[in-house]
């Protein structure tokens, strides 16, 4: 394999920086949308995959074009801090939920050992 590329483990495929950022970028906008319609299932799968690309995009060689690299950077950054905002709605409902289901079950128990 060429020094100027990194390989992807869960492909064998081979890509340069520029592709690695914009694979990352396009991972990003499917785990804001999945979040958007309420999907929770599956995110930690692109999340991870994710972290991998951006891992490789920065290890490879060469760098790309800063003004290229920048421009990726911040629009995945503008994507995570809607993302980290959707998150938090979704933890928020499910101690929520949580919450309700304890609740429901403290008082079936108290309805079964009443007298």
């Amino acid at each position: 394999m060429p020094a100027n590329r990194s390989p992807l483990p869960e492909t064998g495929v081979s890509e340069l920086p520029p592709q690695l950022l914009e694979q990352a970028l396009g991972l990003t906008r499917r785990l804001l949308a999945r979040l958007e319609q309420g999907e929770l299932e599956g995110t930690d799968e692109l999340e991870a995959a994710r972290s991998r690309l951006l891992r490789q995009a920065f290890a490879a060689d060469p760098p790309i074009d800063p003004a290229r690299q920048i421009e990726l950077l911040e629009a995945i950054q503008a994507l995570d801090r809607k993302i980290t905002g959707l998150a938090g709605q979704a933890r928020a409902e499910l101690v929520r939920q949580l919450r309700d289901l304890n609740r429901g079950r403290k008082a079936g128990r108290a309805y079964r050992d009443q007298p």
